[in-house]
């Protein structure tokens, strides 16, 4: 709380809140590759590179997953999951979908309005929201709700009654799409020298003649409460159209 008063007063008035304790242990998102000598004598930059660049792209989807559906199971708490449903060790349940069949200002901004008060009540501001789906619930879903044709012949796209972006993601299931704050969401990055760097030794698989690399991760996620994001259920999301209201003018 804040207090006003004369020029010359004392300060009096502290500000009670708390900051808020979050249980955090790194995990470890690791993978490996064996690569047979032979070959890296034949081609070796072209393998070093094409191998580096895969680990690399299967450690983003990984990542990329535990965020968005992480179970908590050694590995992030995604998104769609209740925060406070579950433990590190069985798991956290995931959240139940919202039934949404379109995107008018209605229907949109009564999904948007579980945002605006955080877990304890307290009113919470934000100019954007972001929506996840994967690519084929876009193209079938998502884009025809959000695509008019204007009147000059021309379609017009990306149309929510509320700035939104949009993030394709193959970690979401068909016919569900995560809807929220991405800010919201806390990624913890451990700071280890060897975090996200690919490794290479000789010496592992010497009589086999092979190469293994690896590469390590640790890390660590989870959205700030409840009231971050929302898992909704697409499947039966209407086209959008333009509505015309007609009025019934009344004659002498």
């Amino acid at each position: 709380m804040t207090a006003w008063g004369a020029i010359t007063g004392a300060v009096e008035q502290e500000i009670t809140s708390s900051l808020k304790v979050v249980d955090v242990k790194q995990n470890k998102l690791s993978c490996f590759v064996i690569l047979e000598q032979g070959m890296a004598d034949l081609g070796p930059t072209f393998l070093d590179s094409y191998i580096r660049a895969t680990m690399t792209e299967a450690m983003a989807l990984a990542l990329e997953t535990a965020i968005v559906t992480g179970t908590g199971v050694s590995m992030p708490i995604g998104m769609d999951r209740i925060t406070t449903t579950g433990s590190t060790t069985e798991g956290y349940t995931q959240k139940t979908a919202v039934a949404v069949t379109d995107f008018t200002p209605v229907s949109y901004g009564a999904l948007l309005a579980a945002f605006a008060k955080d877990e304890d009540g307290k009113q919470r501001k934000f100019n954007k929201v972001t929506l996840i789906c994967n690519q084929s619930d876009y193209l079938t879903k998502i884009m025809p709700a959000t695509t008019v044709l204007n009147s000059a012949g021309a379609y017009v796209n990306n149309l929510f009654p509320f700035p939104t972006e949009v993030i394709i993601s193959d970690a979401v299931a068909e016919g569900k799409a995560v809807l929220g704050l991405l800010e919201e969401y806390i990624l913890f990055i451990g700071q280890a020298a060897r975090n996200n760097v690919i490794q290479y030794t000789d010496d592992y698989k010497f009589l086999e003649d092979q190469r293994v690399f690896k590469v390590v991760q640790y890390a660590d996620g989870r959205a700030y409460d409840n009231t971050s994001f929302q898992l909704l259920d697409i499947s039966a999301l209407d086209p959008a159209y333009i509505t015309v209201k007609s009025a019934d003018v009344a004659t002498a």
